[in-house]
């Protein structure tokens, strides 16, 4: 958790919310738009503030920032979405707002890209799949992301996840190598036919 430091629009005054607090912010009217919950009494509240959009998500690594279905650019609270799924090819997220039911948002990106997105934003790593084979057991991330074996050393565990994919399993690294992709060896064995859309998360 951290403090979120803004000046607000209506008095100029210095303002701060724990970042906890915040349930999202986007722009509307020019202004950038904070919601949050009352410290004093858990009521949802929301202020105009002068700090641009961008400002305010970056002092905060619960803020996730993503579009609304309408094209609006959102910074939503990852930690209080709830769940999210798949509607007509794009997310929609169940969004705690401490009311007496969940909040529905409907989003402009899928859900792994929520997924992705809020586990960048935690510091930990994401990579791109490429392919997967199954004799020998290797799973391919792009070569657009240079050269990771020092990532993915002998025993590191890693995830692999993405829509629809078969291969959305925890892996173990026996062995990487560097080629037009990074080959990563594994002791479990891929799907190769599943499909390549997907991610690879490490923990930082």
């Amino acid at each position: 958790m951290a403090k979120i430091l803004v000046n607000r629009v209506s008095d100029d005054a210095a303002f701060s919310i724990d970042d906890s607090l915040i349930l999202m912010a986007y722009t509307a009217n020019a202004l950038t738009h904070v919601e949050y919950l009352s410290e004093e009494d858990g009521r949802k509240r929301a202020i105009d503030v002068k700090e641009t959009l961008a400002q305010v998500g970056g002092m905060s690594n619960l803020l996730v920032s993503t579009t609304m279905l309408d094209g609006t650019a959102v910074w939503l609270n990852g930690a209080r979405v709830v769940s999210v799924s798949d509607i007509d090819s794009k997310a929609v997220a169940y969004f705690d707002n401490n009311g007496s039911s969940l909040r529905r948002l409907e989003l402009n990106v899928t859900s792994i890209v929520w997924d992705k997105a809020v586990i960048d934003k935690s510091g930990d790593f994401t990579y791109t799949t490429f392919a997967f084979e199954a004799s020998p057991n290797i799973i391919k991330l792009t070569a657009a992301q240079g050269d990771l074996t020092a990532k993915f050393t002998v025993g590191v565990v890693f995830t692999v996840f993405g829509e629809g994919n078969d291969n959305d399993a925890i892996f173990t690294v026996v062995s990487s190598a560097f080629a037009t992709t990074t080959n990563i060896t594994v002791t479990e064995t891929p799907v190769v036919d599943a499909s390549t859309n997907g991610y690879v998360w490490v923990k930082a």
